[in-house]
């Protein structure tokens, strides 16, 4: 959290507020801790235990600290900018960390913050001030909750600086759930002024047609070799361009086993490298923590491994279904690929199905994506629709 180091009475607030949701309270700033010093030799903290120092709070877990550092204005040499270009000695972050501005902008600095705030980003770190939100999908499902939604409408609902304008961004739009859509449809039906609204999609199909038309629609093309640009990736690539068009039931279940055996590869690796991470730790701090926090942190590791995992099976799902999405767009004569270096076997793929032979394929794969969010068993589902997805139909 940031904070204007001569705020003292900000300091205690968020010591306590701190404290009471279970995390210790480092300083990271020289001038924070001048004016902590000062501050308890005149007496305005003299009943607050004592900041850590940040190389201290590197032993404790990090959903257990809270940070409150200096250069909420994106002072180059402040605390926070070396945090965020990673050149700090003690504190690093990344996606599953928060950033809170608490301090106002001080005209002038705008463009300072903005490039602070967008270093962050690109870290994966979630930004919260009071002018910019970013929503992502949060939950197992990789779902966009109606809740989030409902907190954005009230960052945009408090007043702007004079001049300025509140930014909500809106990530991979395509996950809001039903809910949370209709919620944001009766934002874009009344918007609040100086309010603008950015959703980031590879599938603007997916977003109901009332979002759409309040929408200004800005193509950005994504190269296809960014997708699940891994070894994963790379073996789901040389797997599809070996499809056969023309292929039965026996085809596509064997695309499917291949693509399960991906899959539980990548689910192995994920396990092995946290469980390497949880018995360095377990090393480290077997003789000066208590064996409550070391099952916590096993725990810990097996939802970062699973979580992992998740997004590696995420990104491959994105590979089938802009595989098939190329092969439509050279259905309908568009030149613009996902998978420009494979458009030779995009192109046969597209000769063998109608447009909407491949749009039903494109949509069973798009289930499937969501199907997996769910608690359905893996390997059965994946099966079934790589039925739909691999097999001609009118071959049997």
């Amino acid at each position: 959290m940031t904070c204007f180091a001569s705020n003292v009475a900000r300091l205690k607030t968020i010591f306590n507020a701190a404290t009471e949701n279970g995390r210790a309270v480092a300083l990271v700033g020289s001038s924070l801790w001048r004016i902590n010093a000062a501050a308890r030799e005149t007496g305005y903290l003299k009943d607050l235990p004592p900041f850590l120092e940040a190389s201290d709070a590197q032993a404790l877990p990090a959903e257990q600290v809270l940070y409150i550092c200096t250069g909420s204005q994106g002072e180059p040499r402040a605390a926070l900018s070396r945090i965020a270009a990673g050149t700090h000695r003690d504190v690093e972050l990344g996606g599953s960390d928060t950033v809170i501005f608490s301090s106002r902008i001080i005209p002038g600095n705008e463009l300072a913050i903005a490039r602070l705030q967008n270093r962050l980003l690109l870290k994966g770190v979630d930004v919260i001030s009071e002018n910019v939100r970013l929503v992502q999908p949060k939950s197992k499902s990789r779902r966009i909750k109606v809740e989030q939604i409902r907190e954005l409408e009230e960052m945009f609902h408090q007043k702007a600086n004079k001049g300025s304008y509140k930014i909500g961004i809106i990530e991979d739009a395509e996950r809001l759930t039903e809910e949370a859509e209709n919620a944001f449809l009766k934002t874009l039906e009344e918007p609040p002024l100086n309010c603008l609204m950015l959703l980031i999609t590879a599938f603007p199909e997916q977003l109901l047609d009332t979002i759409l038309s309040r929408c200004i629609e800005v193509p950005l093309m994504k190269s296809g070799s960014s997708i699940a640009a891994n070894e994963y990736g790379d073996r789901l690539r040389d797997l599809l361009q070996g499809i056969c068009p023309d292929g039965g039931v026996s085809d596509a279940l064997k695309i499917a086993r291949a693509f399960s055996d991906i899959l539980k590869d990548a689910k192995e690796k994920s396990e092995k490298e946290e469980d390497n991470e949880r018995k360095l730790e377990s090393k480290s701090f077997a003789k000066t923590t208590d064996g409550r926090w070391l099952k916590d942190r096993e725990d810990y590791h097996k939802a970062i491994a699973q979580s992992r995992y998740l997004g590696i099976r995420s990104d491959l799902l994105e590979v089938l279904i802009s595989w098939f999405g190329d092969a439509l767009r050279h259905k309908k004569g568009y030149t613009r690929l996902d998978f420009s270096q494979q458009s030779e076997f995009t192109l046969d793929l597209s000769k063998g199905f109608s447009a909407d032979e491949l749009m039903k394929r494109i949509k069973s794969l798009e289930r499937l994506r969501d199907d997996l969010g769910t608690n359905v068993q893996e390997s059965l589902a994946i099966e079934v629709s790589f039925l739909e997805a691999f097999a001609n139909n009118q071959t049997g």
